[in-house]
């Protein structure tokens, strides 16, 4: 392998560079992070807000299953990415 061929990733159609892709990388890396904890807040509200509520009135257990399930993929992929490290 020619060494500008080991230095080049292809992603489909576009080729990235080593340092192109580590910087799509850590931005990857950076909004998975916020999203992480931003999605553990609103889990955190769901759980405020359930308990402010009076009896007989009950919150969608759907919503916080799903944004549990949505913290689990975005910290799958925050732990590929520091695999890959």
């Amino acid at each position: 392998m020619s060494k500008e061929n080991a230095m080049t990733a292809n992603y489909g159609d576009e080729s990235m560079n080593v340092k192109e892709e580590l910087e799509a990388l850590g931005a990857r890396y950076e909004a998975l992070v916020l999203a992480r904890e931003k999605v553990e807040d609103c889990l955190a509200y769901i759980d405020e807000a359930e308990s402010y509520l009076p009896e007989g009135i009950y919150g969608s257990h759907h919503s916080e299953m799903e944004w549990g399930e949505t913290l689990c993929q975005i910290e799958d992929e925050i732990a590929n990415i520091e695999a890959k490290l």
